[in-house]
């Protein structure tokens, strides 16, 4: 993989982080995907670099929140109702 896409995938891992770190400070149910977008972008940069311990890592915090994702959706008595604050992304629940 070219520096010049390495590049761009990282700076847009880094955009996709934020925009998850908000989301999750806003509570909406829409930064699940987004970390897991985020997380892997992360995952494309480190893999070349061969490290490890990032992949390792990278890879965990993906798990994470698929699983998140999962238990937000699965939560007993949960409704469309209970995530308004992610109007038009009613694609994400079931």
């Amino acid at each position: 993989m070219t520096e010049f896409l390495l590049t761009h995938i990282n700076w847009i891992a880094v955009s996709l982080s934020i925009g998850g770190i908000f989301l999750n400070a806003n509570k909406m149910i829409s930064c699940w995907p987004v970390w897991i977008l985020s997380n892997a972008c992360w995952l494309i940069y480190v893999i070349p670099k061969k490290e490890g311990a990032e992949i390792l890592l990278w890879s965990v915090f993906a798990l994470a929140n698929a699983y998140g994702w999962y238990q937000w959706l699965k939560k007993e008595g949960r409704t469309k109702k209970d995530t308004a604050s992610c109007q038009g992304l009613d694609w994400l629940l079931p």
